[in-house]
C-alpha cells in the first residue's frame, strides 16, 4: 500500500508540473537524500512515506482499525515568493493532493513548514494523509 500511495502521489505532482517553464523534478525520495542536489531544475519535490496514526481496535472477536498514513512532500526551490518560488508551489502541491482518492477515501492536509535554508535553496515540507482501513489477514 505505502509504495502504490507514494507511486500516485509522485504521478500527481508530476501532472501538476507539466508547462516547460516549470522546470520541477517530482521523485520518490532518494536511498541517499544527502546526495540530492538541485543541478539542472528550478525545483524539486521529493516524496516520501512519513509514519502513520492507527484508531483503536474496535471488536473483540475481529479487529476493526482505521490506519492513517501520512506521506511528506519536501519542497526544494531557490526562490520564495515569485511565481515559481516556494509558497507558490507549496500552493499547488497542495491543490494536487488534496482531495485525491485512493481506496474510497480522499487525502488531506496534515501540516506543513519550514525546514531549511541550505546554500541557495529554501526547503519546505508539506504532510498529507489518508484514511485506510487495516485488513486482516
Amino acid at each position: 500500500m505505502i509504495l502504490d500511495i507514494e507511486t500516485m502521489l509522485v504521478e500527481a505532482l508530476q501532472g501538476e508540473y507539466t508547462q516547460e517553464d516549470d522546470d520541477v523534478e517530482v521523485v520518490a525520495w532518494p536511498d541517499d537524500v544527502d546526495e540530492y542536489k538541485l543541478k539542472t531544475h528550478k525545483a524539486g519535490l521529493l516524496v516520501r512515506y512519513q509514519d502513520a496514526d492507527f484508531s483503536a481496535p474496535d471488536g473483540d472477536e475481529v479487529v476493526r482499525q482505521m490506519f492513517y498514513p501520512a506521506f511528506m512532500v519536501v519542497t526544494a526551490v531557490r526562490s520564495l515568493r515569485d511565481h515559481t518560488g516556494a509558497y507558490t508551489m507549496m500552493d499547488r502541491n497542495r491543490s494536487a493532493i488534496v482531495g485525491l482518492e485512493y481506496r474510497n477515501s480522499l487525502f488531506y492536509g496534515a501540516g506543513e513548514g519550514f525546514l531549511k535554508k541550505d546554500g541557495s535553496v529554501w526547503m519546505y515540507a508539506q504532510f498529507f494523509a489518508v484514511k485506510q482501513r487495516v485488513k486482516q489477514s
